[in-house]
């Protein structure tokens, strides 16, 4: 019986140590990860922002195309997510929301461009 409490009493013990070790590591590995990223990563980040909403701004969209509406809406509400995160400090979903708007843009771009270039067809003749 007294075994059985020692060695309870030693594991108890031990898995005690193990969990404070643990979470004094992270704590410290959490801190050292925020001092390294410094300012710069939350300037890198505005300036994403900006030049997100520059592309934006800046990007075609018709009036009279419902795909291209619905496009800037889902990109302005992307953009106005990212602002609404960065004020709660939440700055993974900003920079996730930032990301989102980019990519949307980038394809609204691509097809623009894919539709304005002429489609070229060439057929070879194969003799057997």
């Amino acid at each position: 019986m007294k075994k059985h409490l020692i060695l309870t009493s030693i594991l108890v013990i031990t898995l005690l140590l193990t969990a404070l070790s643990i979470s004094g590591f992270t704590s410290v590995s959490r801190a050292e990860g925020q001092a390294s990223s410094g300012s710069l990563s939350i300037d890198n980040e505005n300036r994403m922002f900006n030049e997100v909403n520059k592309k934006f701004t800046s990007a075609p969209f018709e009036k009279d195309n419902t795909v291209h509406q619905i496009r800037a809406q889902r990109i302005k509400h992307y953009l106005q997510l990212a602002e609404s995160y960065e004020d709660q400090h939440f700055r993974m979903g900003s920079v996730h929301s930032v990301k989102a708007a980019d990519r949307l843009l980038d394809h609204h771009i691509d097809t623009l461009q894919q539709r304005n270039q002429p489609r070229v067809v060439t057929y070879e003749i194969v003799e057997f």
